[in-house]
């Protein structure tokens, strides 16, 4: 992985995600997260990420039916599924421009982690807030 140095005026968010550059986008699937490969997890997950990020900034996309489109509940049950699976703690050197000379350590849920990576805790809030608001709206 790369770390880059960004100019000053830019807004970064900096986080890793399963799979490798190549991997990380080939097809989608609706399979269950534990009886998929981890280059369908990348895939969903960075699917789902990349379209979020789009609609962010107000950008639609409509897909053909062939296409699965990860929903977030189904991307946040992949994170919990790797998150529990047990590994052995790695850590990778990363190609950092900072001269930080920053790693990326893989741990799993019975080591104390908590979140895979950001994605993970941002999409866990969405479905809080969500559920939230479905709560709400039974109570009203």
């Amino acid at each position: 992985p790369t770390v880059s140095i960004y100019p000053p005026h830019t807004t970064v968010e900096e986080d890793v995600t399963l799979g490798c550059h190549q991997g990380a986008l080939f097809g989608t699937s609706s399979a269950p997260a534990g009886s998929m490969s981890i280059y369908t997890k990348a895939s969903n997950l960075s699917f789902r990420r990349i379209l979020d990020y789009l609609k962010s900034e107000g950008i639609e996309l409509e897909f053909p039916r062939m296409i699965y489109v990860p929903t977030e509940q189904h991307c946040l049950e992949i994170c919990h599924s790797e998150l529990r699976r047990k590994v052995t703690t790695t850590s990778r050197i990363t190609h950092d421009m900072t001269g930080m000379k920053r790693k990326i350590i893989r741990r799993s849920e019975t080591e104390g982690c908590r979140w895979l990576n950001k994605h993970h805790q941002q999409l866990n809030e969405t479905s809080n807030v969500v559920q939230k608001n479905k709560n709400s709206d039974k109570i009203s």
